[in-house]
């Protein structure tokens, strides 16, 4: 199977990298001399938005709002295309494409790490089709498309991600480590972390590192005081909001 990325920016560039370790993979971009890198893994680079829709069998769109007018002017409308435009309504692609697909993932699809979610009015068949290749990013979910809008906001959150672990790192640097071991430490509490939630519920993860009058619950308490938990939803909600007036 032959799989068009149109669209080589960060988002396509980072599914291109997991595509092409099963699949052949043509991404397209203006300046493809920018994405070089990207042959080097195995992918074939083009600014042909066309040719490269033409030669494959299925095609995600990465491309941002502005341009996705011009860019669905230049490809076939009769193949199944896969839209992660953020903003994009399917009733918008409805009106273009034969075989529109409305999805959305995170960047950490990159490493088969994401969580991606799609809605199509196709037949069984096209959608088991679509499934193969989001199956590449980790965990697929057919939803509404009201299901892939708030997606927008969680695929948003991984970008707090590594501001909660610099704060873990500057702890560390404050305990007097060096750089390196705060680092190290910093990412194996994360790790364990979610390993831990594979196997345990949250309030059972506490109860069993929590003993009474210990360091433990003098970090949550404080945690508490600052309202991380709210700060922490807040911020997604304010990613949804800030999605709906797209």
């Amino acid at each position: 199977m032959k799989i068009a990325v149109i669209g080589g920016g960060n988002l396509g560039s980072a599914l291109a990298k997991a595509l092409v370790k099963k699949y052949d993979v043509v991404v397209t971009r203006r300046n493809p001399e920018k994405i070089d890198f990207l042959r080097e893994l195995g992918c074939e680079i083009t600014s042909d938005n066309a040719k490269a829709v033409q030669d494959s069998d299925i095609a995600l769109l990465t491309v941002k709002k502005d341009h996705v007018k011009e860019v669905l002017s230049e490809i076939p409308k009769d193949k199944i295309t896969v839209s992660f435009v953020a903003g994009l309504t399917f009733k918008e692609l409805e009106m273009v494409l034969k075989k529109p697909v409305k999805a959305m993932t995170m960047l950490s699809a990159e490493f088969g790490k994401g969580f991606s979610i799609y809605y199509s009015k196709l037949v069984d068949e096209d959608n088991d089709l679509v499934e193969r290749v989001l199956s590449c990013f980790g965990d697929v979910f057919r939803g509404e498309e009201k299901d892939v809008d708030n997606l927008t906001a969680f695929a948003s959150s991984l970008a707090f991600i590594p501001k909660i672990y610099e704060a873990f790192v500057y702890s560390g640097l404050r305990l007097g480590y060096d750089s390196e071991i705060a680092k190290r430490i910093a990412l194996q509490v994360f790790e364990g972390g979610v390993e831990l939630l594979k196997s345990y519920e949250p309030h059972e993860i506490v109860e069993k590192i929590v003993t009474p009058a210990g360091t433990t619950i003098e970090g949550l308490c404080k945690l508490m005081e600052r309202g991380v938990e709210f700060g922490i939803i807040d911020a997604i909600q304010a990613c949804a909001k800030r999605f709906e007036s797209l």
